[in-house]
């Protein structure tokens, strides 16, 4: 995969560095409106699609079935109400410590935001070959960011823990097996991505131990080997 050496490069290169350093570059409040603008586009597809399944799946009776006792659809209610209060607990908790750590980084303040998605898979490439890269600037950026994704990573684990435990507590106190079934997949594709994301914080891990700590330049505190692990 080769890369565009030209001004533009350069400069977005340099403003990656500069997010690395705790810079604020001129495209971040742009960056911030087209992410914020797929997050609401997301979630009304969500609703729609969560209408459509409300309307279209048989509905089953909010109560015991023939077969479940009083004391069995109980139970019920209690187990989902302690996985889901749980589940809330880990996120808010999650979310308040790493915000109050400056842990949290949103899609526009990280690293690689200013770089073309050719120059992000680059990045990703070589964290996940282990490659040297002779330019001094790129492998700035490229340490910067296996930094920042280890610190993104161990934020969002907890957050996958509590969306985990949220969606068990929808199966067990949803009456449909087909709601049931669908929750449960869900649980299974976030076991599945939380591996992905496991084998992502190992290799930038690797590749920071391998080609060592970013220079001690201000405002490039915090991105250090040591501050991640």
């Amino acid at each position: 995969m080769s890369l565009t050496m030209d001004a533009a490069a350069e400069e977005r290169w340099s403003a990656a560095r500069g997010i690395a350093d705790g810079v604020i570059d001129a495209r971040m409040p742009r960056r911030r409106r087209t992410t914020v603008l797929w997050i609401c586009a997301l979630a009304a597809v969500t609703a729609l699609i969560g209408i459509a399944l409300a309307l279209l799946l048989p509905r089953g009776d909010i109560g015991p079935s023939d077969g479940d006792g009083d004391g069995t659809f109980a139970a019920r209610i209690i187990a989902a109400l302690a996985f889901g209060a749980a589940g809330g607990v880990i996120v808010i908790v999650s979310l308040t410590r790493a915000i109050r750590t400056k842990r949290f980084v949103t899609r526009w303040r990280s690293v690689a935001a200013p770089l073309n998605p050719t120059e992000r898979k680059w990045v990703g490439k070589q964290i996940r070959t282990g490659s040297f890269i002779d330019n001094e600037l790129r492998r700035t950026v490229v340490l910067a960011f296996a930094a920042q994704s280890r610190r993104v990573i161990l934020v969002g684990a907890p957050l996958y823990l509590g969306i985990v435990l949220n969606s068990i507590a929808a199966a067990i106190l949803s009456f449909s097996p087909i709601l049931a079934w669908l929750e449960l997949i869900v649980v299974l594709l976030i076991a599945v991505v939380g591996m992905l994301l496991g084998r992502e914080y190992r290799r930038a891990g690797t590749y920071l131990e391998q080609f060592g700590t970013l220079p001690p330049t201000p405002g490039s505190a915090g991105v250090r080997v040591e501050d991640v692990d």
